[in-house]
């Protein structure tokens, strides 16, 4: 009996000497896991930030787009009105210069009847105040 009770107590220690090292495995292979799960917490903790910023990029692209296209709609109405004026400057130049042709034979046709006046036989009698009006 002291043979089989020896042989007993040899084998549960070789089980025990095997179950310690499945143990310190499995302590190993826990590690690694809860190492891995604390990378992956921090990755999908780090994911939500990215995300809720990501959110907040497209909004604001958004807007900067909206933007965009209104200052853009700006500028269009700038370069239309800008047109219209360079219009209405060429108008009236032209006017102008027609006026100013107009006024021209005026003062030429005035001067030439003032002369005419000068030489007249009532020339002499006039004052300068008459002969300029």
């Amino acid at each position: 009996q002291s043979d089989d009770h020896s042989e007993e107590v040899e084998s549960a220690r070789g089980k025990i000497a095997e179950l310690k090292q499945q143990n310190t495995l499995i302590q190993e292979s826990k590690a690694l896991v809860e190492e891995e799960l604390n990378s992956l917490q921090s990755k999908l903790a780090n994911l939500g930030e990215l995300q809720s910023e990501n959110a907040v990029l497209k909004v604001r692209l958004s807007n900067l787009e909206q933007e965009n296209q209104e200052e853009s709609k700006r500028m269009q109405d700038l370069m239309q009105e800008n047109a219209q004026l360079e219009l209405e400057k060429e108008r009236n130049s032209s006017d102008i210069e027609t006026l100013k042709s107009e006024l021209d034979k005026l003062r030429a046709a005035a001067s030439s009847k003032v002369s005419n006046i000068a030489y007249s036989p009532i020339g002499p009698l006039l004052t300068d105040s008459e002969l300029a009006t």
